[in-house]
């Protein structure tokens, strides 16, 4: 399981690739194979600017065990599939360096915290 963008996902070959959607909204010109609301923003959250302290509120009233059985689901419904989580930020590193971040990389860091379990960045 790794995180990604949908701009990229969306060119990877489908057959090896299952693209979980962790936005609150939908991507256009691409279709995702699974959406994770519990890893999603809400739209209260964007619209008042959220952080990683809401964020990680809404995380962990979620709970590690019921976010660890819906990615246990998705993993079994990937198949051999490598999972992908994906939103809609590039995190091309001349932006991070500027201080754009992501939720999907707050989520990773967050999870790695809980569980220990990495969830790397995908790299072609």
């Amino acid at each position: 399981m790794k995180t990604s963008y949908f701009a990229r996902a969306f060119r990877l070959p489908r057959e090896k690739f299952f693209i979980v959607r962790i936005s609150i909204g939908a991507p256009r010109g691409g279709r995702c194979d699974a959406f994770l609301q519990s890893l999603a923003p809400s739209r209260e959250m964007l619209a008042a600017g959220y952080g990683a302290k809401e964020y990680h509120a809404q995380l962990r009233a979620v709970g590690v065990e019921d976010i660890r059985k819906q990615l246990e689901a998705v993993k079994k419904a990937a198949g051999r599939r490598e999972v992908l989580l994906c939103c809609f930020e590039s995190l091309a590193p001349d932006k991070v360096a500027e201080g754009q971040w992501c939720h999907r990389r707050l989520f990773a860091d967050w999870w790695k915290e809980k569980t220990g379990e990495e969830i790397a960045e995908y790299q072609p």
